[in-house]
């Protein structure tokens, strides 16, 4: 009899083992579905999981891991001599650079270290001077390796030249200044 007990019982855990692994191969594959109907509809907005762009040789490299809510120009004097449009990031977690740079900070002691390829002379991107400031950088998203992933950001205008404050928008878009 306690033979027969013992058996039943062993049967009986594993027939809820089994039961257990059913039911956990149905959730994972239930969730593997969702990650790949998830990962699909990245595929097809208008911003993929990663922004890449390169300089005009090549020699520096910038990632970008978010998605980008807008691009701002920017009429400074440094941003409007390089025509450069910004994506804003923090640096080594979302906003990624590789490669050799120079930097260059403005003579009356700016807080932005710009920092450009030192071979062909594109500009990269600028990052926040000091310690106190963190991690705050932007790279320049004329530099995108496809500018048709971005050409819907909307365009943010920035008077660095006078206000230091945004400008009112102007519907404009990615598209309305390179295509």
């Amino acid at each position: 009899m306690v033979y027969t007990n013992s058996v039943h019982t062993t049967n009986s855990l594993q027939a809820a083992y089994r039961l257990r692994h059913s039911l956990l191969e149905k959730k994972a594959s239930e969730i593997f579905s969702r990650f790949r109907r998830l990962a699909n509809l990245c595929r097809t907005c208008t911003f993929g999981p990663m922004l890449k762009g390169t300089c005009h040789c090549g020699a520096v490299s910038w990632r970008y891991d978010a998605t980008p809510v807008s691009a701002t120009a920017c009429n400074c004097s440094v941003c409007s001599k390089a025509g450069t449009l910004w994506i804003y990031g923090d640096e080594g977690e979302d906003t990624h650079v590789s490669g050799p740079t120079t930097a260059y900070v403005r003579a009356d002691g700016g807080a932005l270290e710009f920092h450009h390829c030192p071979t062909c002379g594109n500009t990269i991107s600028w990052r926040m001077v000091g310690d106190d400031i963190g991690k705050r950088m932007a790279v320049n998203l004329r530099l995108v390796d496809d500018p048709t992933a971005v050409m819907n950001l909307p365009i943010r205008h920035f008077d660095g030249r006078d206000a230091w404050a945004d400008r009112p928008s102007d519907g404009a878009t990615v598209k309305d200044l390179w295509f």
